[in-house]
């Protein structure tokens, strides 16, 4: 299947409704569920939790265990390709996820120590990397993981689109950055080699983290990366924005 038929299907996939109460047996499984049923932003998410402190590069390692048996069964259980797709973009996309966070500032939000953040990068970084060279053995060139990295960039040239004045957003020209660092060879780590160093060289990065000023934001769209640089939802309503902040 050709790359335009896997970014087709990823884009066009509608996600299942989510079940309540959830029936995760843990962190693990909580965040593989979720993401296989069409969420893999909010499974990402689930682990921005003070109580994993200590223990995040474990959980992780167990995540990649569980994706790693959904992401290989193409190469022994005859599947349609269309549900390959689906499954190993959302398993690309939930690890993308993960270590995105990890590179903004939600990471000390919590309190994650370095220790938990580089392992548990390593292990992401690792996957991504294997995961991709399996989807080249198997069809010549990784259409998937291109495929989701293309959505990945297209939802931050997203955030002021439509600007009658043609203003480029932040967030869209930190995806045009990115998109010129990607490695055709290599796409999975040289987007989050080039991602990485766009968000922690960020001048609002670095003054949120060194507690020079808060930011905020009352637009929703793009709040998903500007919230890695310090940001928060605010409210053009003075009494909404003062209890956000």
């Amino acid at each position: 299947m050709e790359a335009l038929d896997a970014y087709e299907v990823l884009s066009s996939a509608k996600p299942e409704e989510l079940k309540h109460p959830c029936e995760s047996l843990d962190y693990a499984n909580h965040v593989v569920k979720t993401t296989m049923m069409g969420y893999p932003q909010l499974a990402a998410d689930s682990l921005l939790n003070p109580d994993l402190i200590g223990r995040l590069a474990d959980i992780v390692g167990s995540i990649v265990r569980q994706l790693n048996l959904i992401f290989m069964e193409a190469k022994w259980v005859g599947r349609k390709r269309e549900d390959v797709i689906v499954q190993r973009g959302r398993a690309y996309d939930v690890l993308l996820e993960i270590a995105i966070n990890l590179f903004g500032l939600e990471r000390e939000w919590v309190g994650f120590t370095e220790r938990d953040v580089e392992d548990s990068l390593k292990i992401i970084r690792n996957t991504l990397s294997a995961w991709e060279s399996t989807e080249r053995e198997e069809r010549g060139s990784a259409e998937i993981a291109k495929a989701v990295v293309r959505l990945k960039i297209e939802d931050m040239k997203k955030v002021m689109r439509g600007d009658p004045k043609g203003v480029k957003s932040m967030v869209a020209v930190m995806g045009e950055n990115v998109e010129k660092k990607l490695d055709e060879r290599n796409i999975m780590l040289s987007f989050l080699d080039a991602l990485k160093e766009e968000i922690q060289g960020n001048i609002y990065y670095v003054m949120s983290k060194k507690g020079m000023c808060r930011f905020g934001n009352d637009y929703a769209l793009g709040l998903r990366w500007l919230r890695r640089l310090g940001y928060v939802q605010v409210s053009t309503n003075p009494v909404l924005a003062a209890i956000a902040y």
